[in-house]
């Protein structure tokens, strides 16, 4: 079975520096690929909001991860080193769980996740994109396998219609895939606070989608080409609600 992606959101303490940032994910990445499992590690702060921090992890396995979860001599000083930039106040309320995502794509890794100006560690190529779009699309978390299917095949249309529309502002890479069975994901509508207990337990699908940068997503979006594909995406049965946000990653990955 192809090895799954967890996601991490992380609130930053304020005045968090970029500096501190990459002191702190170096040393947590290091941990992370020296635990059986875990392949690959990217991280960025939220282009749009430079309070959040993205974690990108690919394990082989679930159980990989949870073992590491369950080390108590490895997590308890991994989870302590990230204290020194993560916000504990904001995370406890927000309560934001990971999750993981299982990619369609047959070639692993989802290489739109590693910003060709990262820092990959381990000798494997970086990806083509300067920026990744990360789209989450809600849906019930009882959404059955056949709506799944038909809510895949119309993303992956979605993105066939924009390497036309979308030409020399995305870069052609892309990856689809949803969040495991048994992970409910909480969905919170846009005016519901973050921290609230209150959401809609949901089903996820992930969409990675490469640009030549921000401006060029948005430019992309004034095109008529895409006032027309989007249409079916947003239109898909059961939609909750979709969030976006763009990173552009740090890559580490597991050396030989």
């Amino acid at each position: 079975m192809a090895p799954v992606t967890e996601l991490v959101q992380l609130p930053l303490q304020r005045g968090t520096t970029d500096a501190a940032i990459s002191q702190t994910l170096a040393g947590a990445s290091a941990t992370l690929l020296a635990q059986p499992g875990c392949l690959r590690v990217r991280y960025s702060r939220v282009l749009e909001d430079a309070g959040k921090l993205r974690v990108f992890v690919d394990w082989q396995t679930t159980a990989a991860h949870r073992a590491f979860g369950a080390d108590a001599a490895a997590f308890g000083p991994f989870k302590a080193a990230l204290g020194a930039i993560v916000d504990p106040e904001l995370a406890a309320r927000q309560r934001r769980a990971p999750s993981h995502v299982r990619w369609d794509d047959a070639e692993y890794p989802p290489t739109v996740l590693d910003a060709r100006t990262a820092e990959a560690q381990g000798g494997e190529k970086v990806g083509r994109s300067q920026v990744t779009e990360f789209l989450q699309v809600y849906f019930p978390a009882d959404y059955a396998p056949a709506q799944r299917d038909a809510a895949q095949r119309v993303a992956r249309e979605f993105l066939d219609k924009m390497a036309v529309f979308g030409k020399g502002l995305y870069t052609g890479e892309a990856a689809v895939g949803w969040t495991l069975d048994g992970e409910e994901v909480v969905f919170r509508g846009a005016g519901q606070a973050a921290e609230e207990e209150e959401g809609l337990k949901s089903r996820v699908l992930i969409m990675a989608i490469g640009w030549e940068s921000v401006d060029a997503h948005m430019r992309a979006r004034e095109t008529e080409g895409f006032r027309e594909a989007v249409v079916p995406l947003r239109n898909l049965e059961d939609l909750r609600g979709m969030e976006v946000c763009h990173v552009s990653n740090t890559t580490f990955v597991r050396g030989e």
